[in-house]
């Protein structure tokens, strides 16, 4: 009996495995394959490494993430050689910890003396209404709570992401995905992972997603998953 192909898709800091499993679950359940979203909530980039060697993916399957995830999937990919698929969503920066991870680190500082809904508040007043990636930080940072969202938040703005050398060594396909208009994923940094990875693909989607909310992030997968 042929082995069902597995995805091992990684959240970013901040996020949560039930945020993967509802961008990513109607994919890869159309493309009849198992998905796998570890819980990687305040892990170090080492750490998130061995989550996924601890999983043993092999070349017919597929690793990933958003965010740091991606980072953490990068990593994965061109020290152990591994030259299966890759699809990085969102990836934050490049190298040492810069701008956004200062960001980061000054969100989780606020965190230190505020509660989480003054934090979404102060977030919101800037957004746009309805703005999805606005929602879903919602969800995840109320289900997460002050202290962890905190910890894990200050763990993430400390962690060097691939080098451009680094993504050079990665063998296999990649696609990877950004928004047109997101400050805390720029596009320049996707890019920059594009064109740094030598089978790369990049895709941009637009930041609001048509309405169709994070399961958008998605649609490059399924399409890449589908091409013979």
């Amino acid at each position: 009996m042929e082995a069902m192909i597995t995805w091992v898709l990684l959240h970013g800091a901040g996020s949560t495995p039930e945020f993967m499993a509802r961008t990513f679950g109607p994919a890869a359940q159309s493309s009849d394959v198992r998905l796998v979203t570890p819980d990687v909530v305040g892990a170090s980039m080492a750490e998130m490494v061995d989550v996924i060697e601890s999983i043993g993916p092999d070349r017919d399957d597929l690793i990933g993430g958003v965010s740091l995830g991606a980072h953490a999937a990068a990593q994965f990919a061109y020290s152990t050689r591994w030259g299966g698929r890759m699809y990085a969503v969102m990836p934050a920066w490049i190298g040492a910890p810069e701008t956004v991870a200062s960001l980061t680190a000054a969100t989780a500082e606020t965190l230190a003396h505020s509660s989480v809904e003054d934090v979404l508040i102060q977030i919101e007043a800037s957004a746009d209404t309805g703005d999805w990636i606005i929602a879903e930080l919602r969800t995840a940072w109320t289900g997460l709570g002050r202290d962890r969202l905190r910890d894990a938040l200050r763990v993430a703005a400390a962690q060097v992401a691939p080098t451009a050398a680094d993504l050079a060594r990665v063998t296999g396909e990649c696609r990877v995905v950004a928004l047109a208009a997101d400050p805390t994923h720029p596009l320049t940094v996707a890019r920059l992972w594009a064109s740094s990875i030598p089978a790369a693909r990049l895709h941009v989607l637009p930041r609001h997603l048509q309405g169709r909310g994070s399961t958008a992030l998605a649609a490059p997968l399924l399409r890449w998953m589908q091409t013979p």
